[in-house]
């Protein structure tokens, strides 16, 4: 406790080499399930043609933002219940398992019980990705501010590495049928191997100094102030009818969190009914290419300028020089994409919004304000946090309000798919 102490007299418990590279590849895995999936839409939609099984770049990710939605519900549970090694590492491990077994199913069964088992699938990826993702999130609310810069910064280089270790394997092993074929599976081996990276270094953070430091500082804060309001507690518990004064705890807990970021928690949730409306189906895959011949490097080339910008977004978000009002207006305004997006992918004659160089540069800045938006946000939340309890409630719901976005965003989506 001494120690504890101590170091709660600094500005902030130093970060250290491992913590910030800990920080870098939760980033980085906690999308790459979804990255792989995306940069590969081309492979799947070869075995699963939308003439016959509907458009993959419009079904593939419904199963899989809504396991994010539904195991979102469960993640205050599932924290007090099990441990960060086993809701981040064990679920990330699991993750690559399914991942490799994808491409396989997909080219050996090209039928509708291989498209069934590969929605199942995407599923299965949706569930460990909420679960690993979200602890994620609220273990890092206990950071610094720059290493939960870096996390998020590296969320979008989870996209950015991906479309370079697709175009690594169409660049190796070709665009043609067989070249997709084995690269693909390559490229999902190799996604599994950067997941076994990050387990291997969340195993060595937990082990460091600097990880008893910090939950010896926290543990220190929610002790005082478990005893400064100890007695408003008991008097909320007594005079309810509950018999669970624990559920009645949580209740007063969670509303108090929720009216300090509602309107945060609600501009989150917009970004992602926003994004997953038109991204991927309508701004990548529905458009008709011209300046490339090969439709995989096309899409890559797109995915590629989108996670480019995300990831310049998610850089400007670490220099805070915004407030959530900035955040809320910017988030309004990308409601003017879904009229460029539209014109791009409908109206190929068109001079302006048919031209391929628009399409990069609409995508682009889609990309960044998506990116400045939700690392901005999901910033600012955890600071009205009064302590590290509070903290970590608040980037659940903020978590929640990500995953019930992207959830809602990839079922409206379908009222765009064209038959």
């Amino acid at each position: 406790m001494e120690d504890a102490k101590l170091i709660q007299t600094k500005e902030d418990l130093k970060p250290t080499l491992l913590s910030k590279t800990t920080a870098a590849l939760l980033g980085v895995s906690s999308l790459i399930g979804w990255s792989a999936i995306l940069n590969s839409f081309d492979y799947f939609g070869n075995k699963y043609p939308k003439e016959t099984f509907h458009d993959v770049t419009f079904l593939f990710p419904i199963p899989l933002k809504f396991a994010s939605f539904i195991w979102g519900l469960a993640m205050d549970y599932l924290s007090k219940r099990y441990s960060i090694k086993i809701r981040i590492g064990l679920c990330l491990a699991i993750q690559s398992l399914f991942m490799i077994a994808m491409p396989i199913v997909a080219l050996l069964l090209q039928n509708w019980a291989g498209f069934s088992i590969c929605m199942i699938l995407c599923f299965l990826i949706g569930t460990t990705t909420c679960i690993a993702q979200n602890s994620s999130i609220a273990m890092l609310s206990q950071f610094d501010k720059k290493s939960q810069g870096i996390y998020w910064i590296f969320t979008a280089w989870s996209g950015l590495s991906m479309n370079v270790g697709r175009a690594a394997v169409l660049g190796i092993f070709g665009d043609n049928d067989s070249g997709i074929n084995n690269g693909t599976i390559i490229y999902f081996i190799m996604a599994a191997i950067t997941i076994y990276t990050t387990i291997f270094c969340l195993l060595k953070y937990l082990q460091s100094d600097h990880h008893q430091d910090m939950m010896a500082v926290h543990s220190a804060q929610d002790t005082a102030y478990e005893n400064t309001t100890e007695q408003i507690n008991y008097q909320s518990v007594s005079e309810s009818n509950s018999n669970n004064p624990n559920q009645e705890q949580f209740k007063v807990r969670l509303l108090t969190c929720l009216k300090k970021v509602k309107f945060i928690a609600i501009s989150i949730f917009l970004v992602y009914v926003i994004t997953f409306m038109l991204f991927p189906g309508v701004s990548i895959y529905q458009k008709q290419y011209s300046f490339i011949e090969s439709f995989a490097w096309a899409t890559l080339l797109m995915q590629f300028s989108y996670n480019i910008g995300d990831l310049s977004g998610k850089a400007l978000s670490s220099l805070h020089f915004y407030n959530s009002a900035m955040m809320y207006i910017l988030n309004v305004s990308r409601c003017i994409f879904f009229f460029t997006f539209l014109m791009t992918a409908r109206d190929s004659q068109n001079a302006f919004f048919g031209n391929d160089y628009f399409a990069l540069v609409d995508i682009f800045l889609f990309g960044l304000s998506n990116g400045l938006v939700t690392g901005g946000l999901m910033q600012l939340g955890p600071q009205r946090g009064s302590n590290p309890d509070e903290k970590n409630l608040i980037s659940l719901i903020l978590a929640f309000g990500l995953t019930f976005g992207i959830s809602v965003g990839a079922f409206l989506a379908l009222s765009f798919e064209q038959h």
